[in-house]
């Protein structure tokens, strides 16, 4: 199963079907309600959903071992038999032109993660090989995946304890989701430092340009923001059956996604005032400037009128509080021409100067 990171529902025609598809969050696949015939399917015309999981609500693996997303796969078709509803599946999938189609290799493999519970399966589980775990399927998830996102954290433990190397916890998918990528689009800090222990990649990127560390600062997930914070310490890497190669933690924070966007302007853009004292005080430059306008966190601050993140900023010595966009506006500019009238005081107070004022540059 694929990781999902938009919402939007596409456009269908129909006749004598029923098709209704229910958007989920960034982690679940949206879940298509199919009440029609098999002569129905030949009534839709024709739907573009690139990079979406497409599924039907005939398996009930989420109203057994994972209770917290029952609501997701409710009602299930007891009209259909497994092999009919299989059929139906593929062929629904077919007519979507879903690039993501779920097949027979899919179903077993979340049939093979179901057989892992209880004390039996958990012995399973602990004599698994490491190339059935890590073995990818048509949309690149491993085991590994697949636990993480249906939040099963003792499965995900023993999964990661089991891998030869370092280099097998970085597996992507089809989106370039890391099993760390999925911990944090989870919020499951645990196993987030269990992999960053383990020795997971830390500055890998998803199809966005996103780390795991972008994902975190965004969603304002304080723990995992923490996890990827603090490098490795000794005792941490006693669990681990291999040694582990040097990396840097944290990451470069000057890494941008391919919005242009740091982990820094992501948390500041959200609100979340403690991530972006965090990083701060990992050193990270607080003058650091957006790819696509040359805005710096205290510019949007001063667009969007965030008096907190003003505030802040305003107490580190090294914030450039007459920095110039591309365009030549200071952080006073926007404050002004958006009518933040208690941030223009403020920044005046400070010693800010706006437009034709300032003679000299950052």
């Amino acid at each position: 199963m694929t990781m999902m990171n938009e919402d939007e529902v596409p456009n269908i025609t129909y006749s004598d079907a029923s098709i209704h598809v229910i958007p989920q969050n960034r982690f679940l696949p949206d879940v298509v309600h199919c009440t029609m015939n098999m002569d129905s399917f030949n009534q839709v015309n024709h739907i573009s959903d690139h990079g979406r999981c497409v599924m039907t609500e005939t398996t009930d693996y989420g109203t057994k071992q994972y209770p917290d997303i029952a609501s997701v796969f409710s009602e299930v078709n007891k009209k259909m038999s497994y092999r009919e509803s299989q059929k139906n599946i593929n062929d629904l999938c077919e007519q979507l032109d879903s690039v993501e189609m779920i097949d027979d290799c899919s179903v077993k493999r979340f049939n093979e993660l179901e057989s892992f519970e209880g004390n039996h399966g958990g012995h399973m589980a602990a004599n698994i090989d490491a190339s059935r775990i890590y073995l990818r399927d048509k949309d690149g998830d491993t085991l590994l995946h697949i636990a993480i996102i249906l939040r099963d954290d003792k499965l995900a433990m023993i999964f990661i304890g089991k891998a030869p190397s370092n280099t097998w916890l970085s597996f992507t998918n089809v989106l370039f989701q890391t099993p760390l990528h999925l911990s944090v689009l989870t919020d499951q800090p645990e196993v987030t430092r269990r992999l960053i222990v383990a020795g997971a990649e830390v500055d890998k990127r998803d199809k966005d340009g996103n780390t795991a560390l972008h994902i975190a600062c965004r969603q304002g997930q304080h723990k995992n923001v923490q996890n990827l914070l603090e490098p490795v310490r000794y005792h941490e890497i006693k669990h681990n059956s291999y040694d582990i190669p040097y990396q840097t933690i944290p990451q470069d924070l000057s890494i941008k996604n391919y919005e242009g966007l740091t982990c820094l302007h992501l948390a500041a853009s959200n609100g979340h005032l403690d991530i972006v004292s965090m990083l701060l005080d990992k050193d990270i430059d607080v003058n650091l400037k957006e790819g696509k306008t040359g805005r710096t966190i205290l510019h949007n601050a001063c667009l969007t009128g965030d008096l907190n993140i003003v505030k802040l900023l305003l107490r580190h010595r090294s914030c450039n509080i007459n920095a110039r966009t591309f365009d030549g506006s200071t952080p006073f500019d926007l404050a002004r021409i958006r009518g933040h009238e208690d941030i223009c005081l403020i920044l005046a107070a400070a010693g800010a100067g706006y437009g034709e004022d300032l003679t000299d540059s950052d």
